[in-house]
């Protein structure tokens, strides 16, 4: 190891299956593997058979592990986290006294001096009108760390949690979460708004679509949450107005042919009902998955999310139909008539609740989530019989629309069922919701080769 350089000897971060699993793996490299105990590798799950999902958060984990290794590193050279310092010297001068800053700025100025004097001393350079000295390469990082340390450059993710504060009030914590992640993946390539320009955005984000792997739909999304965080930091007067990184970007587009293949696929009835068997014989023999049964039923009969079912509540539950009142969108909060061969099974699920809830569910999530165990089982049901990474639960509800469109009915009535937004000023401002009698006269139109 030669202190003062970045060398760092491995590859990123990178994925294996194990176990209907993802695990994130990262190479420790041999100078630091002494602060890490003689470890080879980071190693975390994902805890997520998604691939793209353990991308995202792979992407997470390595983020932590360069920090680590790169802390590892210095305090092997005995350096400080010059970050660290130049975020103490921020925070002091915001709290000095205006006649008192000037000595802390010498103060800071000397600090950064000392570094370079220090590396021109271990360089051999006496003379600091020697043109060796003016070329040392830490002059850049010392100039960096008094304009850090100053305020002339401002950390990425300075102000972060201060805009989250903000946007947790406005939207549910998992969104902001994801959000806050996507901000701070941009901030390990971008480290200080002063760095953020449209051209360096716009090869980060060819960067991503070509050598990431990441879909162009993917990162438009991400564009719009990166955009609205900059929004917010002119708004503050952080980043400079006239400066518009996120807009007027040349957008990747997508394979169409490739788009096409990889897109989400529907189950046929006949196909939806095999799984439907196989899940009630696994019922059988095990004792262990009427839920997920009964989650199949409840899908079939309903174009449900998954999610709007897991949050299903008795209380939601009104004779002939039950709400939708914890949906995506304004348009998903809807009423939904329960379909004669449907009866049954919401008869029974609410009389046998025990946590007020229609669906039972093991989950632990920290947003409230209660479908992702019984989406699992799904997941792990389908893919035994055969059927891949196109085929998902919200393959149900493709089936669902595909079946009324087949059968005539009206895309509005469709649209109120499914909860979907209208796409007219017409019918998506001014329209109501169709009431239960017509939606219940299209939902009976269903019909399962059982």
């Amino acid at each position: 190891m030669v202190c003062g350089e970045t060398v760092w000897g491995s590859k990123p971060v990178y994925l294996e299956r194990r176990r209907n699993r993802y695990l994130a793996f990262h190479d420790i490299p041999e100078d630091v593997r002494s602060a890490f105990g003689g470890r080879k590798r980071f190693s975390q799950s994902t805890e997520t058979g998604e691939k793209n999902l353990a991308r995202s958060r792979a992407a997470i984990f390595e983020r932590q592990w360069r920090k680590e290794i790169d802390r590892a590193r210095k305090k092997l050279c005995g350096q400080v986290d010059l970050d660290d310092e130049a975020a103490f010297f921020r925070r002091a001068l915001k709290e000095t006294p205006e006649h008192e800053r000037p000595i802390l700025l010498d103060h800071i100025a000397e600090i950064a001096e000392g570094r370079i004097e220090r590396a021109a001393a271990r360089a051999g350079v006496s003379d600091i009108h020697d043109p060796a000295y003016d070329d040392l390469p830490v002059n850049a990082e010392a100039d960096r760390f008094f304009a850090s340390a100053t305020g002339k450059l401002v950390p990425w993710t300075d102000h972060l949690d201060e805009y989250m504060d903000r946007l947790e009030r406005e939207v549910e914590k998992k969104t902001a979460d994801m959000r806050r992640s996507i901000i701070e993946r941009f901030g390990a390539k971008f480290a200080h708004v002063q760095d953020v320009n449209r051209k360096e955005v716009q090869r980060w984000l060819d960067g991503q679509v070509s050598k990431e792997g990441r879909s162009p739909a993917t990162m438009q999304s991400h564009l719009t949450s990166l955009r609205a965080y900059w929004d917010w930091l002119v708004s503050i007067e952080v980043a400079p107005e006239e400066v518009m990184p996120f807009d007027r970007l040349t957008k990747p587009k997508a394979n169409q042919k490739q788009t096409k293949a990889d897109e989400r696929r529907e189950f046929t009835p006949k196909q939806l009902v095999a799984i439907l068997r196989a899940a009630e014989e696994r019922q059988a023999r095990t004792g262990k998955d009427q839920p997920l049964v009964d989650l199949i039923v409840l899908g079939m009969w309903t174009g449900c999310r998954r999610e709007e079912l897991g949050k299903l509540k008795v209380a939601h539950v009104h004779g002939d139909h039950f709400v939708v009142e914890d949906a995506k969108t304004s348009a998903g909060w809807r009423a939904i008539p329960i379909h004669s061969q449907l009866r049954p099974t919401i008869d029974r699920l609410t009389a046998d609740s025990i946590d007020g809830y229609v669906l039972p569910s093991t989950a632990k999530s920290q947003y409230g989530d209660r479908s992702p165990p019984l989406g699992q089982k799904f997941g792990r049901l389908k893919t035994r019989m055969g059927y891949d990474d196109r085929y998902v639960f919200h393959s149900i509800r493709k089936t669902f629309a595909t079946m009324l469109k087949q059968v005539g009915e009206d895309e509005s009535v469709v649209a109120d069922l499914m909860g979907h937004e209208y796409k007219t000023m017409t019918f998506g401002h001014y329209a109501s919701e169709h009431g239960l009698d017509r939606k219940r006269a299209a939902i009976e139109k269903i019909s399962y080769p059982l």
